[in-house]
């Protein structure tokens, strides 16, 4: 019989270590994949600043593949979020290190390593088709305040998520229920 509940790490990078110091959103989901229902969240952000090296930092946050590998080997997968250069903006990067990019890079590695499928999405896709109303309607956050927040019911930390952590939970809806690859995921 194959195994209905898959896990999924989301991952919104910002390698910028030396360039801004990056901060990193993840969430941890459990999901039953017949009825494309997230069950379980959890969340966390990862701040360059609290890392002495960039290889500190970028450990940080591959070692959420490691423990996926370690804890879920066989129904598992990572989602994150790609980065493009767009015309537009490319002056403005002109002589940066593309730190993002490394990080990714470093991500990509370490999932392929341990085999465990990563998937790529594009922020310029998924923003679009995951607002915050479409995230609140799918039940996985409310507006508090001027903060948003984890269902309760999904048993994420009650506390208000931060900008990355949001931008991952819209990552990992939009592969839940608009990434085609999501549904040929084998258990």
């Amino acid at each position: 019989m194959k195994n209905k509940i898959i896990w999924i790490l989301s991952i919104d990078p910002s390698g910028n270590f030396k360039e801004g110091k990056g901060i990193t959103g993840i969430v941890l989901a459990k999901v039953d994949k017949e009825a494309k229902k997230i069950i379980t969240m959890f969340t966390n952000t990862i701040c360059a600043k609290d890392f002495e090296t960039e290889t500190d930092y970028y450990e940080s946050i591959s070692n959420g593949i490691k423990d996926l590998k370690k804890f879920h080997p066989t129904s598992s997968c990572v989602v994150i979020e790609n980065f493009t250069l767009h015309k537009h903006k490319a002056l403005y990067q002109s002589g940066s290190e593309m730190e993002t990019v490394k990080l990714i890079g470093h991500l990509q590695e370490k999932a392929k390593r341990l085999e465990i499928p990563y998937y790529m999405q594009l922020a310029g896709v998924v923003k679009p088709a995951m607002l915050n109303k479409h995230l609140e309607q799918d039940g996985l956050i409310y507006k508090h305040n001027k903060s948003f927040w984890i269902n309760p019911e999904m048993y994420g930390l009650h506390s208000p998520l931060t900008k990355h952590e949001l931008d991952a939970v819209r990552h990992l809806n939009y592969f839940v229920w608009c990434n085609k690859e999501f549904r040929g995921l084998s258990e």
